[in-house]
């Protein structure tokens, strides 16, 4: 049979394409499908794909502009274990845009490629129920969208792949591997679970009831994780990230990157934060949160589990209760500002700055560093080297202790009655000022009250270095 014959008998009985045979079809095509992968190439028009068990495959094409009088056409090839279908370009008669309407089988292999389209995929339960038993199916994909200056909708598919510029992206439930790769445009995926792999140059991802595992990296853009729980392993450039509701583990790496954290990590759940010059803000959040950064700012309130800082090159932290405790270490230049933390601080300060105000109790090591303290409630541990210390410790009603090296110099605040201990010889008392309060030996310590034990600090004070101590009434 002649090629002219094979496709005209193709349209007019819906024959199957027989392998090797190509050319151009006229529109209007309808024909069963026996294919197992399909690529579809278009410049205009619209596609419906849906996934069925039960429903014949078939493909139906249709001229969009002009209905059943149509001097259009397709170009049809079938090619290793693809059958290619490609839009032709041309004016609007012989290349309109076209109306695809494609039923498969699950686990077909689908390929979009092209632009300026409108794209429907319904995987149905029969996809989500193969999702669920294939899992993750290593880098295999269903569905594979290559498409700029579209709109697409994914809904209950399993494994997919979406990438190309300034499209809009909706995918909604399903199960299975989700790639997305946009350059701009905007991307939601709500209510599904398994993995989805990002990448990209300033797309907007937005990932709404989401349970599963997320990685990748992004070049500028936004990705918002909303009311999910998931693993996240993600790294940026530029990027911003918001989680809101988020729960589970993860990390986020990069430079230049804003973390937004809102309602978010639970008992158990921790969150690690590694970055040059990255802002970052947190707001009730529960779990195990641990910062290091180089240079940039760190902003957090309502914080219910631990928090690790490590700051460096001038970066700047400022926390407002903190339930869990916080352990800081801090070098170059950083700054900290913590108020209302308990159970304790942990502190290593080196040529930084420390601001500290209804604390529960402190322990710190400082190199060359400022440390000012206001309403210590409980005992502080300090050791200073060249180092300048401002305590109000008229709060505390414990022992406290600071050990003063080099050109150390302190001035601290104690409630009355209150008895100060120095270590050493002559030598270093002479270091040491005392008003309002005992020196140890005293037999009774400085103050009026008649009852209560009296507030202790024990000091080392070095050749080099000076304290000022204060009763207070």
């Amino acid at each position: 049979m002649e090629r002219g014959s094979l496709l005209v008998a193709l349209v007019a009985a819906a024959a199957v394409w027989a392998p090797a045979e190509a050319g151009p079809l006229g529109l209007p095509v309808e024909a069963p499908l026996e294919a197992g992968a399909v690529w579809l190439e278009l410049h205009s028009g619209r596609v419906r794909i849906t996934v069925s068990r039960e429903a014949a495959p078939t493909l139906r094409i249709l001229d969009l502009a002009h209905g059943e009088d149509s001097d259009g056409f397709v170009l049809v090839e079938e090619r290793e274990k693809w059958l290619e279908i490609t839009q032709p370009h041309g004016d609007e008669r012989t290349a309109p845009p076209l109306d695809v309407d494609l039923t498969v089988r699950p686990g077909t292999e689908v390929l979009l490629k092209g632009g300026g389209i409108t794209v429907t995929v319904e995987g149905g339960a029969a996809a989500a129920d193969k999702g669920a038993e294939a899992g993750d199916r290593g880098d295999h994909e269903d569905f594979t969208v290559e498409l700029d200056r579209s709109r697409v909708l994914l809904r209950d598919v399993t494994s997919a792949g979406v990438e190309g510029r300034d499209s809009d992206v909706q995918v909604e439930g399903g199960a299975g591997r989700l790639r997305l790769a946009q350059v701009g445009g905007s991307t939601t995926v709500e209510d599904r679970r398994g993995r989805i792999e990002i990448a990209g140059e300033d797309p907007a991802y937005r990932l709404v009831r989401f349970e599963g595992y997320v990685e990748g990296r992004m070049e500028g853009g936004s990705l918002t994780v909303e009311d999910s729980v998931a693993t996240l392993q993600l790294a940026g450039n530029d990027a911003q990230f918001l989680l809101d509701g988020w729960r589970g583990t993860g990390s986020i790496r990069g430079r230049y990157d804003e973390v937004e954290l809102v309602r978010s990590g639970g008992d158990g759940e921790r969150l690690t934060l590694d970055g040059e010059d990255f802002d970052v803000r947190a707001e009730e959040f529960d779990g195990e949160l641990t910062a290091v950064l180089r240079s940039g700012n760190f902003v957090a309130q309502g914080l219910r589990g631990r928090v690790s800082l490590r700051l460096s090159e001038g970066a700047a932290a400022e926390i407002r209760g903190a339930k869990g405790g916080l352990r800081a270490d801090l070098s170059g230049g950083a700054r900290l500002v913590a108020e209302e933390v308990e159970p304790a601080i942990e502190l290593d300060a080196k040529n930084s700055r420390v601001d500290l105000a209804s604390v529960r109790s402190v322990r710190a090591t400082l190199h060359r560093s400022e440390l000012s303290a206001d309403e210590i409630e409980g005992r502080v541990q300090i050791t200073a080297t060249a180092s300048d210390l401002d305590l109000d410790l008229t709060e505390s009603r414990t022992t406290s202790e600071i050990q003063l090296r080099g050109t150390s110099r302190a001035t601290v605040d104690l409630r009355q009655p209150c008895v100060v201990n120095p270590e050493g010889g002559r030598e270093a008392r002479n270091r040491v000022d005392v008003s309002g309060c005992a020196i140890g030996g005293s037999r009774r310590p400085a103050g009026r009250r008649a009852s209560g034990a009296p507030s202790v600090l024990r000091l080392s004070v070095g050749p080099g270095a000076q304290a000022s101590v204060y009763g207070m009434p």
